[in-house]
C-alpha cells in the first residue's frame, strides 16, 4: 500500500510539473510580439477552431484540454498586450484609473485560470450502497440545528430524518434548538415567552416522532456553537448534518455511509444542496424551473472538480462526517462565519480525505426575497474572505498543491464585488470625467479584446454550460456587488468583525413591491444615463476621439442591459404559495365512495398537488373524492384529500387541484415520503432542466428579454406609485430590514 501511495504521489507531482511547464510555455508564446494584422488573423483562426470543437461533442470531449489551452492562450495574449501597450502615464488620475481597471481584468483572468485548473476533469463517483444487513455498520447521529424556522418546516425535516433507511438502533435523530436556550427562556419579556413556547412545541414534536430534543445554556458562537454543544452530548460514530429546511430522502444514509467503511482517513461525504423553490432572480424574472439555479454551478461542477483533488469541502448541511476526526480538531471551527468550509480546510490540512457524491438527496429552501438573498450571500462572502485573510490556503501548512489551488479559487472568488463595480463604472470614468483608462483603437479591440472576451465566454460555457447560462453569472454578481464592496471592506479592515446571521426561509409575499435595497441601483442607473448623455456630447465636441467614445458607449450599453435585468429582480413579485410545487409524473388514482379515476400527478407540494385525469363526465364526481392512492416504491400510499379546483383543458383532459387533509401522524409521514422521499426524482429533475440549456445564445437572449420586460415593469411600477402619492398617501407595509449589522 505504501509503495502504491508513493507511485500515485510521484504521478501527481509529475502532472503538476507538466501543468506549470504548459502554462509557462503558453505565457512565453503569448508574449511574442506581432503586428495588428497577424494578431487579427491569429485570433480569428483560433476562435474558428474553438467554435468547430464546441459544436461537436465527440471532438470536444476528445480535445477538451486542447480547447481550454487555446482559450487560455487568447486570454494571456490579451493580458500581456494590455500591460505592454495600453497602460501609459500621462496624468496621475488617468493612470490610477487605468491601473484599477487592469487589476480588475487581471483578477478575472486569474479566477478563470484557477477555475480551469480546478474543473479540468470534474469527478463523477459511482454510488455504492450499504447492505442494511451488515452488522458492522457504524452508528449515526442526525443533527438538525434550528433557530427560528416555521414549525411545519422543521416538522417535515424531522419526519424525513426519522424515516431514513438504516437499521433500527443504529441511528438517532437530534433536534438542536438554539431558539429555546436557557438564556432566551429566562427572559421576562415577550421574547422569553416566545422562546419558552417554542421549546415546549419542539419538545412535543420530538416526543411524537421519536427524536431527541437538545438545547444549551447560551447562544454563544451561533450555529457552530450549537453543533459543538451537541457533539459533547452524543456519541454516534458518524454525524449527518441537516439544516432545518433540508428534508432528506429516505436513501441518504444508504448512499453515503459506504465510503467510510472503505477509508478510515475519510472525514467527509458531501452531497448537493438541492432547492425546490426559486431564488429572487428566478422568481422575479418569472423563469421558475427554467433558469439553472445559482447553486447548480457550484454543486454540479465545482464541487466535483475539487473532489478530483481531494478538496471537496463541507457546506454545512447534507453531509456526513466522522466524529473521531471532527473531535480531533476540537469540533466545528469558530474563527469565521463560514464555519463549514473552515472546518474542512483544517481537516484537509491534517492529511484527511473528503469525497463528493453528486446526487441530490435533500430538498431545501432558498431565500425568497432579495433582502434575504443578500444577507445570505454577504455572510458567505465575508466568511470566505475571513478564511483567505486568516488562514490563507496558499500558505496553510499541510495542504497539497491541488488543495491550495482549489481553496484559493473558492476563497478568492468572493472578492468579485470589487472587480464587478469597476467594470460597471469604468466607462463613466472616461465619459463623465475624461480619464483615459483604456488606450486602444477599434481595430486593436477587435484583434485583442474581442478574442479574449469570446474565449472567456467559451471557457465558461464548456466548464459550466449545463449549469449556468452566459451572462446569468454576471447578473447574479451585479446583484450582490453593490453591497459586497461595503461588506468585504469591513472584513478587510477587521477580519473578526462579521457575526453569524440566520437566513430567513419559507417567507410569504402577499403583494408586489420594490425592494428597499434598490437605491444603490438607481444611483448606478443615473451614472450610466449620464454617461450616455456625455457620450453624445463628446462625439460632437471631440470627433477625433470617436473610436474611444464608441468603445466606452458600447460598454455602457451592455452594463445598462444588465442593470435593467437587475431592476426586474428588484421588483418583488407576489409569492402566493407558502409551499413550493415541484413537477412530477406519477401514476395515481382518485378514489371515493363508488368512484375512482386514474391519472397522472403533475406536481406536488407539502400541502397538495395537481393531477391530470380524463374528462369527468359526472360533475358530482368531484364531490365524491375522499382519497388519493399512489405507489411510492413498493408501498401503496393512501391519503385523505379534497378537490379544490377543476379546470378543463383544451386537449380534453382535466387538471384537478387537490389538497391533502392529514388526519393522523401516519398521514403526515406518508405525505413526506410521497413529496420528499425519492432522490431519483430530484436527479431526474436536474437532468431535465440541464437538457433544456442551449448554449451562449440562450443566456444572452434571456438577460436581454428579462431586462426589456421586467426592467420596464419596474420603472412603470415606480411611476404608478408616484402618481398614487400625488393623489394621496397610501400605507405601504414595511417588508424588509437591514441585512447585516
Amino acid at each position: 500500500m505504501a509503495e502504491n501511495n508513493v507511485i500515485v504521489s510521484s504521478q501527481g507531482r509529475n502532472a503538476w510539473i507538466g501543468v506549470v511547464v504548459a502554462i509557462g510555455t503558453l505565457a512565453l508564446i503569448a508574449a511574442t510580439p506581432t503586428d495588428l494584422y497577424v494578431q487579427g488573423i491569429f485570433g480569428i483562426t483560433i476562435l474558428t477552431l474553438l467554435l468547430i470543437l464546441r459544436r461537436s461533442e465527440p471532438l470536444l470531449q476528445r480535445f477538451r484540454l486542447f480547447f481550454l489551452y487555446l482559450s487560455l492562450f487568447l486570454m494571456l495574449r490579451y493580458l500581456i498586450w494590455r500591460l505592454m501597450f495600453t497602460l501609459e502615464y500621462v496624468h496621475l488620475a488617468d493612470f490610477v484609473a487605468a491601473l484599477i481597471l487592469y487589476l480588475a481584468e487581471l483578477f478575472s483572468i486569474t479566477l478563470a485560470l484557477l477555475s480551469v485548473i480546478v474543473n479540468i476533469r470534474p469527478k463523477t463517483r459511482q454510488i455504492q450502497e450499504i447492505s442494511l444487513e451488515d452488522p458492522d455498520l457504524p452508528t449515526v447521529d442526525v443533527f438538525i440545528p434550528t433557530y427560528n424556522e416555521p414549525f411545519d418546516l422543521v416538522f417535515n425535516t424531522l419526519i424525513a430524518a426519522t424515516q431514513l433507511q438504516y437499521p433500527a438502533g443504529k441511528f438517532q435523530v437530534y433536534l438542536l434548538d438554539d431558539g429555546g436556550t436557557q438564556e432566551k427562556c429566562a427572559q421576562e419579556n415577550e421574547a422569553g415567552s416566545t422562546a419558552r413556547a417554542r421549546r415546549a412545541r419542539l419538545q412535543q414534536m420530538c416526543s411524537e416522532l421519536g427524536a431527541q430534543y437538545l438545547t444549551r445554556d447560551t447562544n454563544e458562537q451561533a450555529k457552530a456553537g450549537n453543533l459543538n454543544a451537541a457533539l459533547r452530548q452524543t456519541e454516534g460514530e458518524l454525524i449527518l448534518f441537516l439544516d432545518a429546511d433540508h428534508v432528506p430522502t429516505e436513501d441518504f444514509l444508504l448512499k453515503t455511509v459506504q465510503p467510510f467503511l472503505a477509508d478510515p482517513k475519510l472525514f467527509l461525504v458531501q452531497t448537493p444542496h438541492f432547492f425546490i423553490n426559486p431564488d429572487p432572480v428566478e422568481r422575479n424574472l418569472e423563469r421558475v424551473h427554467e433558469v439553472p439555479a445559482e447553486s447548480e454551478m457550484f454543486y454540479g461542477v465545482i464541487q466535483r472538480g475539487m473532489d478530483r483533488w481531494n478538496a471537496s469541502f463541507f457546506c454545512g448541511s447534507a453531509a456526513v462526517m466522522r466524529r473521531h476526526h471532527l473531535e480531533s480538531i476540537g469540533g466545528i471551527c469558530t474563527d469565521t462565519v463560514t464555519e463549514d468550509a473552515e472546518t474542512a480546510l483544517t481537516l484537509h490540512a491534517k492529511g484527511l480525505n473528503s469525497i463528493y457524491i453528486g446526487q441530490p438527496m435533500i430538498s431545501g429552501l432558498q431565500p425568497e426575497t432579495f433582502t434575504s438573498f443578500v444577507r445570505q450571500r454577504m455572510r458567505w462572502a465575508q466568511g470566505m474572505v475571513q478564511i483567505f485573510l486568516k488562514k490563507n490556503p496558499l500558505f496553510y501548512k499541510g495542504l497539497s498543491l491541488p488543495q491550495r489551488i482549489s481553496y484559493t479559487s473558492s476563497t478568492l472568488f468572493w472578492f468579485f464585488p470589487y472587480a464587478r463595480v469597476v467594470f460597471m463604472l469604468a466607462p463613466a470614468a472616461y465619459l463623465l470625467f475624461g480619464l483615459h483608462i483604456y488606450k486602444a483603437t477599434i481595430p486593436e479591440v477587435i484583434a485583442y479584446a474581442l478574442p479574449y472576451l469570446l474565449a472567456l465566454v467559451l471557457i465558461n460555457d464548456i466548464l459550466f454550460g449545463k449549469h449556468r447560462w452566459t451572462l446569468v453569472s454576471e447578473l447574479y454578481e451585479l446583484m450582490q456587488s453593490l453591497f459586497g464592496v461595503r461588506a468585504l471592506t469591513r472584513v478587510i479592515m477587521n477580519p473578526d468583525s462579521p457575526s453569524f446571521t440566520v437566513t430567513p426561509k419559507g417567507e410569504y409575499l402577499d403583494h408586489k413591491f420594490v425592494s428597499q435595497f434598490s437605491r444603490p441601483f438607481y444611483v448606478l442607473f443615473a451614472i450610466l444615463l449620464g454617461s450616455l448623455g456625455m457620450a453624445v456630447w463628446r462625439y460632437y465636441t471631440y470627433p477625433q476621439a470617436w473610436q474611444v467614445i464608441s468603445i466606452t458607449l458600447f460598454w455602457t450599453l451592455i452594463n445598462l442591459g444588465l442593470l435593467f435585468a437587475a431592476f426586474g429582480v428588484l421588483l418583488e413579485q407576489r409569492q402566493r404559495r407558502a409551499h413550493p410545487r415541484m413537477p412530477v409524473n406519477l401514476p395515481a388514482e382518485l378514489c371515493g365512495e363508488n368512484f375512482s379515476c386514474s391519472g397522472l400527478l403533475k406536481d406536488l407540494s407539502a400541502t397538495g398537488g395537481a393531477m391530470r385525469v380524463s374528462l369527468l363526465s359526472d360533475e358530482k364526481a368531484v364531490e365524491q373524492v375522499t382519497s388519493l392512492q399512489v405507489m411510492v416504491g413498493m408501498v401503496l400510499i393512501q391519503l385523505p384529500v379534497k378537490i379544490v379546483k377543476v379546470n378543463t383543458m383544451a386537449d380534453g383532459y382535466c387538471s384537478v387541484r387537490l389538497e391533502f387533509e392529514p388526519k393522523s401522524l401516519a398521514h403526515r409521514r406518508s405525505i413526506v415520503r410521497l413529496v420528499f422521499g425519492d432522490s431519483e426524482r430530484w436527479r431526474q429533475y436536474q437532468e431535465a432542466r440541464a437538457s433544456r440549456i442551449h448554449g451562449v445564445r440562450a443566456g444572452v437572449s434571456f438577460v436581454a428579454r428579462a431586462g426589456l420586460r421586467h426592467g420596464q415593469e419596474h420603472i412603470a411600477f415606480l411611476f404608478r406609485q408616484w402618481i398614487q402619492r400625488l393623489r394621496g398617501p397610501a400605507p405601504t407595509p414595511a417588508i424588509e430590514t437591514e441585512f447585516f449589522h
